[in-house]
């Protein structure tokens, strides 16, 4: 059994997998007492019991140093095994395509986002854009030979909104709004186009920038890529993006809307991908260096 996990700023995201299936999965908040209390859920409730034994812990970690070493130092108390952090690499050899980085310094590259690439290439043989959402919004480009054309960052409905309301002096007295904080990551009421009052005006400007954005880079996918491409989305703020570019969004306004196809796990599915080609390569060279 291998257990699986995406470390993000907003969420940690967790997949159990057996025989290469996913068999369970969820999502805790990205704060290390969450992270403390699922892995002890994990060791009390006897999941990795010896019927089906962990074998591997495999991770990539955009949340930060402290984050990655509460994982590493909880799992070794508990399994004494030590967590595979998964890294980007300038190829992977899919299927159909071999997949190659753009990016000058692939180090650079999120290793999320080349693990979302290595699942969707392996799905897909089309050309792709893989969109993922979380604190940051990344667009990552494919060609159906497998070139990577690099990728583009936007920030989300609440990372725009907070740094509004930080740096705005006359507006960083306004009570929190609860319902808007929620809405960040999920599927909420759509903001009249122009408000009556400063909260809902800063819902408002954030929503339609966001839009603005959304729909101009989708279009330039579309460009650039043909109209063959597959867009993925994935990531803890999914159901948001998916949501804004819904094409029946306040009536009418968002008319443009491509077809998303939503793969909640695709980071996961990745480290897996990603793992066992590297455990293949490996066993090749070991074949090639006995002969």
């Amino acid at each position: 059994m291998i257990l699986t996990f995406d470390m993000g700023n907003s969420y940690i995201k967790w997949g159990l997998w057996r025989h290469g299936k996913m068999t369970d999965s969820g999502q805790v908040v990205s704060a290390i007492p969450a992270l403390q209390h699922l892995l002890d859920s994990f060791y009390h409730d006897n999941v990795m019991s010896e019927k089906s034994r962990l074998e591997k812990v495999l991770a990539v970690c955009v949340a930060g140093e402290t984050m990655k070493q509460a994982l590493m130092v909880a799992v070794q108390e508990k399994w004494q095994m030590e967590v595979v952090f998964l890294c980007t690499e300038r190829l992977y050899r899919a299927c159909s395509r071999t997949l190659v980085n753009a990016y000058q310094d692939v180090q650079n590259h999120g290793a999320d986002r080349w693990a979302a690439l290595i699942a969707a290439c392996e799905e897909f043989v089309q050309p792709l854009c893989v969109i993922s959402a979380g604190t940051a919004i990344t667009f990552d480009l494919v060609q159906a030979d497998g070139k990577h054309l690099g990728g583009r960052i936007l920030p989300s409905w609440q990372t725009m909104r907070a740094a509004l309301l930080q740096n705005a002096a006359n507006i960083q007295q306004l009570p929190v709004d609860d319902e808007a904080n929620k809405a960040g990551c999920g599927q909420a009421s759509v903001p009249p186009l122009f408000a009556d009052n400063t909260e809902s005006a800063i819902n408002s400007g954030v929503y339609y920038l966001l839009a603005a954005g959304l729909v101009d880079a989708c279009h330039q996918v579309i460009e650039i890529l043909g109209e063959s491409v597959k867009i993925i989305i994935t990531g803890g703020c999914a159901s948001r993006v998916m949501a804004i570019l819904n094409p029946v969004c306040q009536g009418g306004v968002q008319p443009f809307a491509p077809r998303l196809i939503h793969r909640p796990a695709l980071v996961l599915q990745g480290l897996v991908l990603q793992w066992s080609s590297a455990l293949t390569q490996t066993d090749i060279i070991r074949e090639q260096d006995k002969n």
